[in-house]
């Protein structure tokens, strides 16, 4: 037995349960993860060899098997084998933790269902990855959770995390796992929430900045972990099969999956009125946030209020807030983050319109502008059709909420659907794609979108160019950001955390 051994060609000898089965291919997909995968196999048969024995016994196969992984190295492995036998000890738990199943808390059929996509998406790399997966709602029956063991909960803005039993004690901590919780949004929108959440929770991020949030303010692990997509059925094609068929299929030369709301200067004069002194800050951290446009919003509000006599002018206070009181400001002004992405939003589509570029829309929101006779509003559409429209579209625009270091299901979904990916930059987008050859990249300060509509007129009158940028997207994406890329990063994360024993916060559970 070395390296090189197949834990389920071993064990297979034995007729076993659904249940075991399922673990034992577990068992074998973490094996691929493993620096030392040769030490991996030995303690792996060992744990197999109690954990199935009554299996192997029943089959005739224990005696056999138990000679063949001691080998010639009695001396190392035996003690290794007693000790799993004991059925005791955290290197025992810990195997047990990876070859039970995963439990996937099914999230609102909110957000034009992406969630719920997300949910069953990522479940499905997972199996597909070897290990099994198992579904509930959003608060886990406790038939599901009583005395059960799980190789990780995962929820997404799941807030039934925090909910305790009357003794105080979390309702998920009556199983044995740990728990993951997918964050879409600044965490400054739920901020007491999540520090409320048990602490072995780990935050899975679509922010780099929204992980730092958490990991410096709330007190929690946090990891960047953006979402991802689903190939379509032109990722493996050649670029001729791919030219062929996109020219054969298009038709929206540009088209924008999303909303439009612009409550901007409302919002403000609200502030106004109801908080008057608040409101000259209001005022700069809108224009400030707009300026230094790569910068979060709590980073920006943090050095208004740092600068010299910030604090005293405007809360009548020398000292600074503590991370709690920072945290419950900064979430009373969230909506002023999201209102200016709206707006800049908003911007960006009346100049595309006034160039008198043909949009294709696919939101009720953007009857406001329906007088323009370029633009073409088509019914909604929730998440899981969005690809048929990439599909249908030559260039594709993305814009961000706010994700300064983010990546998102409709970048992701662009790219894999093949059409060319015209997108509100960050931090992360700019480091994986090459702005102009796989991607073209804007930034919505006043100079990016007055150069929008000659930036598009270009890649919609040069279509084997735009083809061919497209194509070098998709085939990027289709390596990297669907959804089995980012379980092959979450389970090297997590196998190297089983390996250590430790709950470290050092993770970076991205490609």
């Amino acid at each position: 037995m070395d390296k090189n051994t197949d834990l389920n060609e071993l064990f297979c000898r034995a007729e076993l349960p659904e249940e075991k089965a399922a673990g034992l291919l577990a068992l074998t997909a973490d094996s691929r993860f493993q620096r030392d995968r040769a030490y991996f196999v030995v303690r792996a048969s060992c744990f197999l060899l109690s954990w199935l024995r009554d299996e192997l016994v029943s089959s005739q196969c224990f005696d056999s098997l138990m000679l063949e992984v001691i080998g010639d190295d009695i001396e190392k492995r035996l003690p290794i084998l007693k000790q799993m036998l004991s059925c005791q000890g955290e290197e025992y738990r810990s195997f047990l933790m990876r070859v039970s199943p995963y439990l996937i808390l099914e999230p609102d059929d909110t957000c034009f269902g992406a969630l719920y996509a997300f949910a069953h998406q990522l479940g499905d790399a997972l199996k597909r990855a070897g290990y099994r997966v198992v579904y509930s709602g959003r608060t886990a029956a406790a038939d599901l959770l009583i005395g059960k063991r799980y190789r990780g909960i995962i929820g997404f803005q799941n807030m039934s995390f925090c909910l305790r039993l009357s003794d105080g004690s979390f309702i998920f901590d009556q199983t044995d796992a740990d728990i993951y919780d997918m964050v879409f949004d600044h965490p400054c929108w739920y901020a007491r929430e999540l520090a409320a959440m048990p602490e072995r929770t780990c935050f899975l991020c679509l922010d780099r900045y929204y992980a730092e949030f958490i990991n410096g303010r709330l007190g929690h692990r946090a990891v960047f972990f953006p979402p991802a997509g689903t190939k379509s059925r032109l990722c493996d094609l050649s670029f001729e099969e791919y030219r062929r068929e996109k020219i054969k299929y298009v038709e929206y030369p540009l088209s924008f999956l999303g909303t439009i709301d612009d409550r901007l200067e409302a919002d403000l004069d609200l502030i106004r009125e109801r908080q008057p002194a608040l409101y000259p800050l209001a005022l700069l951290y809108v224009d400030r946030m707009q300026r230094e446009i790569k910068k979060p919003q709590d980073m920006v509000l943090m050095e208004l209020l740092s600068e010299d006599g910030a604090m005293e002018r405007y809360f009548g206070q020398k000292e600074a807030f503590y991370d709690a009181d920072f945290s419950d400001f900064l979430r009373s002004w969230a909506f002023l983050g999201k209102d200016l992405s709206m707006h800049l939003r908003t911007k960006v589509i009346k100049e595309i319109l006034d160039a008198g570029i043909e949009l294709h829309v696919f939101d009720q929101s953007f009857n406001k502008f329906k007088d323009y006779p370029n633009l073409h509003i088509h019914p909604g559409v929730g998440y899981q059709d969005t690809q048929k429209v990439y599909l249908k579209s030559l260039v594709s625009i993305g814009m961000m909420t706010g994700h300064k270091a983010g990546f998102t299901e409709r970048t992701a979904g662009i790219l894999l659907g093949g059409s060319l990916c015209f997108t509100e930059g960050s931090d992360y987008i700019d480091e994986e794609f090459d702005d102009g050859n796989d991607i073209e990249i804007f930034y919505p300060t006043e100079e990016g979108i007055r150069d929008i509509p000659s930036r598009l007129a270009a890649l919609l009158s040069d279509k084997e160019r735009t083809l061919m940028r497209a194509y070098k997207g998709m085939r990027k994406a289709s390596r990297h950001h669907t959804w089995d890329s980012r379980v092959i990063c979450l389970e090297r994360a997590l196998n190297d955390r089983l390996d250590k024993e430790i709950l470290g916060s050092s993770h970076k559970i991205s490609d």
